[in-house]
Formats: C-alpha cells, sequence, structure tokens
C-alpha cells in the first residue's frame, strides 16, 4: 500500500538514515474497464518525503499508453461515474475520452526502454491527453468523506482504531483510577491525560496528512475513534466507581 509506504517515509525523517528514489509505477489496487480493451488506473512518481504524485492513465492490453492526465494525490475513484475519478483538490472530475486518445509508449514491463519510458512520463508530466475535466461543484463534507472510506476502508479502521485505544487510555486515567483520591488529583490527572492524547492525535493527524492520506476521511476516522474510546473508557470508570 502506497500511504504506508508513505507514512514510513514521513517517520524516516527522524531517523539516520538516506532515503533512496524509486521507479514510477502503476497502481496495482485499482483500475476500471473501458470498452476496447483499455483500463484506467494510476501512475505513480516519486514523491521521497510526501505523497506520490500521481496521473490519471489508460492502457491497452499490450501496456500501451492512450491517455495521460496529471491528478492531485487527493483523488480518488468515482464508481457513481464509470471509470472517472473524483479530484477532492479541485472539486473536478477526471473522465477518459475516448475521441481524442492517442497511442503512445509502452510503460508496463520490465525492459530498459519501458523503464526508461515510464520514468519519461513520471508524474507530475507535462504530458495531457485522452482526459476531460468537469466541475463537480462543492460536495459536502460527508459525501466527500463515504467517496474516501469506499476506497480506503482498511485506512479509517486503522485510524478510528488507533484514536479509540489512544483516548481510552486517557480516559481510563481520568475516571478508572483513583476513586479515593483528592478531586483536584484526579482532575489534574484528568486534564493530563486527555491533553497528552490530544497532542499524540494531532502529531498523528499531521503525518498522515503530509504521507498523503485524504484529510476528510482522517480527521473523521480520528474524531469517531477517539469519541468511541473516550466514551467506552467513561463508562467503565463510572461503572467501577458505582461497584
Amino acid at each position: 500500500m502506497n500511504l504506508l509506504r508513505n507514512i514510513l517515509w514521513v517517520f524516516a525523517l527522524f531517523l539516520p538514515q538516506v532515503a533512496t528514489a524509486h521507479s514510477p509505477y502503476i497502481d496495482q489496487r485499482w483500475s476500471c474497464g473501458l470498452d476496447g480493451g483499455f483500463r484506467v488506473t494510476f501512475l505513480y512518481g516519486d514523491g521521497i518525503i510526501g505523497p506520490d504524485p500521481r496521473a490519471l492513465i489508460v492502457l491497452d492490453a499490450q501496456g500501451l499508453l492512450w491517455a495521460y492526465e496529471n491528478v492531485s494525490y487527493q483523488t480518488v475513484p468515482f464508481e457513481a461515474d464509470g471509470c472517472s475519478v473524483l479530484d477532492v483538490e479541485t472539486g473536478e472530475v477526471v473522465t477518459p475520452h475516448p475521441p481524442s486518445f492517442a497511442k503512445g509508449a509502452r510503460i508496463v514491463g520490465d525492459a530498459p526502454e519501458v523503464r526508461e519510458a515510464r520514468w519519461a512520463f513520471e508524474p507530475p508530466s507535462h504530458h495531457a491527453w485522452g482526459m476531460m475535466r468537469r466541475d463537480e461543484g462543492r460536495r459536502s463534507t460527508l459525501s466527500l468523506i463515504w467517496v474516501q472510506l469506499r476506497y480506503q476502508p482498511a485506512v479509517a479502521l486503522i485510524l478510528a482504531g488507533l484514536a479509540a485505544f489512544i483516548l481510552f487510555v486517557a480516559g481510563f486515567l481520568s475516571f478508572g483510577v483513583g476513586a479515593t483520591w483528592p478531586v483536584w488529583i484526579r482532575l489534574l490527572l484528568g486534564i493530563c491525560a486527555v491533553g497528552s492524547a490530544g497532542v499524540l492525535c494531532l502529531f498523528l493527524f499531521a503525518i498522515l496528512a503530509f504521507a498523503g492520506a485524504p484529510v476528510a476521511l482522517t480527521l473523521s476516522s480520528l474524531v469517531f475513534g477517539g469519541v468511541f474510546g473516550f466514551g467506552a473508557a467513561g463508562a467503565l470508570g463510572l461503572r467501577r466507581r458505582r461497584a
């Protein structure tokens, strides 16, 4: 998963090691078939220490390039409109336009000339043909989250689980311990625990956003998981005190 690789790159900034570049690569998770034996997918470049830049491309069965369009890293498949994608950053839907397809280089394979061609089309690139854009207008935050959730459900689940665990620990320290301690000590402990958890979640959000995770999905997952974890810890702590 390229998102996980990007997150590891960000963490690597804090380690005494040198990052190495990688070759442009084609998305192995998502592709969409078109009439005539074509398929739509993403081509990724090398973001070094940030999210990998990407382009929407059309390939044929021989790996030849027939269309190319740079898109932002906040782009997700837009299944409501065939093989289109939604560029969340610009609010535009990018759609293959078969009448303007034109045969380009072969970029699928391991031959030296094929690898060289992939480098020539590494995103972001000045190449652009075979696609059309239309303004989708301002979509509601909930609809954006839903589109991103359908594309990256595992990311949302992991983030919500991490936030739930962090806030559960903070909530348990606030409500579940020190039942006989003075109120001011329990209050101070709760403030420190929740404050530390909040800072940790903000740090996690910053790293994930820098690594290319969808902002709306990341933030909503962290908030949902945090509220669930803190609420569960509060309920458990109050139940223990009444017991």
